[in-house]
């Protein structure tokens, strides 16, 4: 980044052959200051881009044994922009407490990705949209 090369002609025919100099120089404090700004300008810039905001959530998680089947119950009660959602998941004995958190986990996150992404897709006319592209 700092090297710099000259090619130096000699003034007098004596001499065909051009002499080459390389300067290596290294980096400065300020040099170093300034590309360490441009880093974190462009992380900003980066983040800002992909950040998704205004998603408040807050909620409950209900555990229900139900005693008939010997089966679990659980439902995620949750609001998410101010809207109130529910999940549902259901297990049969025997499952890891792992598998049944992935269960539930992946329910909620469906959930919620519809939410958030439906206001995108539904302003999209996919019909039209390949259309176009043609």
């Amino acid at each position: 980044m700092f090297d710099r090369t000259a090619v130096i002609l000699p003034p007098a025919p004596t001499s065909s052959a051009p002499i080459r100099v390389t300067v290596n120089r290294a980096a400065t404090d300020e040099s170093v200051k300034l590309l360490k700004e441009m880093e974190s300008a462009a992380r900003e810039k980066i983040e800002h881009a992909i950040a998704v905001r205004d998603n408040g959530f807050e909620g409950v998680v209900h555990f229900d044994r139900m005693m008939d089947s010997d089966t679990v119950r659980t439902r995620v009660i949750f609001k998410l922009n101010g809207k109130k959602m529910s999940v549902e998941c259901v297990t049969e004995p025997g499952i890891t407490n792992n598998d049944y958190y992935g269960e539930v986990v992946g329910a909620v996150s469906v959930k919620v990705a519809e939410t958030i992404l439906m206001n995108a897709f539904e302003k999209i006319d996919m019909h039209k949209f390949y259309q176009t592209i043609k």
